[in-house]
């Protein structure tokens, strides 16, 4: 079976220290609980694309990158999952120049080996957009996200796993299960 699992909020915990970052760099105090909507432009007020110059130039910050915690609990889903017979497929909006130290945190929390492929944002499209074409491609049967605003596009497709975060609050759906962590998600998928 194949799943398609995003990355920034998901398994990495990237979203508090990109938060504290743009709070330094631009003035604002903000916490994890202003986010109500997932761009960063919609909430601080900052264009998109100075924002995603601001978060690439973060990303590719060797140190920083490296630096980023996973989410509870994921690391060991993914090896449980994989190890289940899961085919697992990565679906970033992360662009190609942030792989090499994509792969790095992934070498460095030992899932190196547990996945088939990681698929990048190559064109700096809108992330919704990108998301859209790959999960279509991919044709996954499970996908793991945190930004609700394009999986409504595929319940009908696969089963969708929602992580609770403040940015998906609004968000509603009976096809789509809502989860607090990856325990729920394993659980759920790997029936002993």
């Amino acid at each position: 079976m194949k799943i398609a699992i995003d990355i920034d909020g998901v398994i990495v915990d990237s979203f508090p220290k990109v938060l504290e970052k743009i709070n330094e760099a631009y003035g604002l105090n903000l916490n994890l609980d202003d986010f109500r909507a997932y761009g960063l432009d919609e909430v601080t007020g900052i264009p998109w694309q100075e924002i995603m110059k601001f978060n690439n130039n973060l990303f590719l910050d060797p140190s920083w990158h490296l630096s980023l915690k996973p989410v509870s609990g994921a690391i060991s889903a993914i090896k449980k999952l994989a190890k289940a017979g899961f085919k697992i497929h990565f679906v970033s909006d992360r662009e190609p120049p942030m792989a090499g130290l994509t792969q790095k945190w992934m070498q460095k929390y030992g899932i190196e080996n547990y996945w088939e492929e990681v698929h990048y944002n190559p064109d700096n499209i809108r992330f919704v957009d990108f998301k859209i074409q790959k999960f279509s491609r991919l044709q996954s049967q499970v996908i793991v996200e945190d930004a609700a605003h394009h999986i409504d596009l595929f319940v009908e497709k696969a089963k969708i796993f929602l992580l609770d975060k403040p940015w998906n609050q609004y968000f509603d759906h009976p096809k789509v299960k809502r989860v607090s962590s990856w325990k729920e998600i394993t659980e759920d998928l790997i029936r002993k």
